[in-house]
């Protein structure tokens, strides 16, 4: 079995939906292992959102299984809203896609009641909770007096179980001053819950370990993010469950050594709905500008999320904690109108620098952000799927990310759309999108897009060059009776047109375009045919030249021969004008788009 798990390295909504939606299409399952309706993953298909809580992301494709693992927390009425909610769009939810573990926990009204009473009374002191029942029937499994799926089966002796549950609830819905519950309030609900979701329960670590030793590929689906791991993360604002990868093998029943490869979804900036420590949080018109490009509002709770710059620190250290292999980095595109965007590289605490956040709350509270400052590239990126592509200061900042953490960045999306995706390594056999010709990494990307020195020291040899025989060029050829001034001239022209000739073979055999791989074919045909016409009449401007001169020794001063070369060598000169005017536009375009072709070669303005 090929197993992938997809885990959150932030606090959530990192953009994990269209991850899983993408991975999801050559998976043959897609599991969810832990967590509730709390989670929100947001799709975006052929222009139509799509937002999920419950149900596993890969649900929206057709003949895929998806699973909901023993380790979630399940609302019945929560999973009903949601099949209806995809059956008014036109995907159907059957037993036949989608199986649910037969010892998940059920959550009760009960635990939503609780959940909401706790919130309100807690004052300043507020998590940020969802108010879904969530925390409440994590407590109540610990503490092992949960009801679970299996036990609609047998509905006829559960009473004990429910009287168990309300010795304990309706002495807290006291305190809360809540209407205390009798054994056959919760009996009636799951008698009513009961046919709807029995046809859907399934022994689903057996289908699990079926899949495993017939190869089948499984991808696992993580909610919520690694700083809200209820041991990990930053306790007391975290969810109740534990969000680490290991979490994979627990809540599914499927052995940790058969877990495979790990993937941490990691937006580039930092975000986070509710309460809690935030080291990047900005409360300026950077974060407001973040929040509103990147809409950012909570899909479960509707939320306005706090906003901050990526900080490297959190997730170099939620990547070693949970071992992940490679990152897929989304949002790009939110920071393309920056001009300056900063990467948290460090702590300060006590006047002291560190290198990670301390998992006391009051040091977490003290902590500010070291920051590292890096241009944007100011360039719009939404939509691009080929890796060439990015701007050359993306890939910088993409670079830089990927050092800190040292992790690999190997997926890249740049819009919520599902096709908008970049990746750099293949998942499950899937295709990849961008062929990289060769080239192991962004730095050495970034060295073939270079032009080597020599190339750069022949072309503005040849601009200083060019401007001089402009300045000395002869404007009456009368002037070549003098015989200095024509042996110069026939010698310029010659040493000009040997550099010319040795610069094209030079850069014919040692140097590449600098034009992204995936330029337009148009685009790249116009380019060639520029540099060629410049070539060429750059050879014909001399060879003229010397021509005139060669006749006008030989006393052909006059005539049609003559008058003829000089017409050829006018006309060169008027047709190179216009081809280095194409040729700087062309290269002020690049500037703009930050394409990386301008600092190829040009030494000042740089991108």
């Amino acid at each position: 079995m090929t197993s992938v798990v997809i885990v959150g390295t932030q606090w959530g909504d990192e953009g994990k939906g269209k991850i899983v939606d993408s991975l999801s299409d050559k998976a043959d399952v897609i599991v969810r292992f832990q967590g509730g309706h709390n989670a929100g993953h947001t799709l975006v298909i052929d222009g139509q959102t799509i937002k999920l809580s419950l149900l596993p992301s890969g649900i929206v494709r057709e003949k895929k299984l998806t699973i909901i693992g023993n380790g979630v927390v399940l609302d019945p009425q929560a999973l009903s809203s949601e099949i209806e909610y995809l059956s008014k769009i036109g995907i159907k939810v059957t037993p036949k896609n989608l199986k649910i573990a037969e010892n998940t926990t059920i959550i009760l009204p009960l635990h939503k009641d609780l959940d909401l009473a706790r919130e309100e009374r807690a004052g300043k002191a507020k998590i940020g909770t969802t108010g879904r029942g969530i925390g409440p029937a994590y407590e109540d499994k610990v503490a092992r007096r949960s009801i679970k799926l299996n036990d609609l089966d047998n509905l006829e002796n559960i009473k004990d179980k429910i009287e168990l549950i309300l010795d304990h609830h309706n002495i807290l819905r006291h305190a809360y001053e809540l209407d205390t519950l009798s054994v056959d309030d919760v009996y009636q609900y799951l008698l009513e819950i009961k046919k709807d979701i029995i046809p859907f329960v399934a022994n689903t670590w057996r289908i699990l370990n079926d899949m495993r030793q017939n190869k089948k590929r499984v991808l696992f689906e993580g909610a919520q993010g690694l700083l809200l791991d209820v041991d990990f993360g930053t306790y007391p604002y975290v969810t109740s469950s534990n969000t680490m990868p290991g979490q994979a093998s627990i809540g599914t029943g499927v052995g940790p050594k058969y877990l495979d490869q790990i993937i941490g979804i990691t937006k580039a900036y930092t975000t986070r709905v509710g309460s809690g420590p935030f080291p990047t949080e900005l409360f300026d018109e950077s974060g407001e500008k973040l929040g509103r490009i990147g809409n950012e509002f909570g899909t479960v709770t509707g939320r306005e999320r706090r906003c901050g710059w990526f900080d490297a620190v959190l997730v170099r250290q939620t990547v070693q904690i949970s071992g992940i292999d490679m990152i897929a980095l989304t949002k790009l595109d939110v920071l393309d109108t920056f001009e300056k965007i900063n990467i948290c590289v460090g702590y300060e605490l006590d006047g002291k620098e560190i290198d990670y956040l301390p998992l006391s709350e009051p040091s977490q509270n003290k902590i500010m952000p070291i920051y590292e400052e890096h241009e944007g590239w100011l360039t719009d990126t939404s939509g691009i799927n080929e890796f060439n592509e990015l701007p050359s200061k993306a890939l910088a900042y993409i670079k830089r990310i990927e050092e800190i953490i040292s992790t690999p960045i190997r997926i890249i999306s740049t819009s919520p759309n599902r096709e908008d995706i970049i990746f750099l390594e293949s998942i499950f056999n899937q295709t990849v999108k961008i062929e990289i010709n060769g080239i192991n990494n962004m730095e050495d990307l970034t060295e073939k897009r270079n032009y080597s020195y020599i190339a750069k020291f022949f072309h503005w040899g040849f601009v200083i060059l060019f401007i001089y025989g402009l300045i000395k060029q002869v404007q009456d050829i009368e002037q070549l009776e003098n015989p200095s001034l024509l042996r110069f001239e026939v010698l310029f022209a010659f040493v000009f047109v040997i550099l010319l000739l040795v610069r094209f073979i030079y850069m014919k055999r040692t140097q590449k375009t600098s034009l992204p791989e995936h330029t337009p074919k148009l685009q790249k045909i116009a380019a060639k045919t520029v540099h060629y016409g410049m070539y060429f009449t750059l050879a014909a401007i001399p060879l003229s030249g010397m021509l005139i001169g060669l006749l006008f020794w030989i006393g052909l001063q006059d005539g049609l021969i003559i008058e003829s070369v000089v017409t050829l060598h006018e006309i060169s000169i008027d047709l190179i004008y216009i081809l280095i005017g194409i040729h700087i536009s062309a290269a002020l375009f690049h500037r703009i788009k930050r394409d990386g072709v301008w600092s190829s070669m040009v030494p000042f303005l740089k991108e």
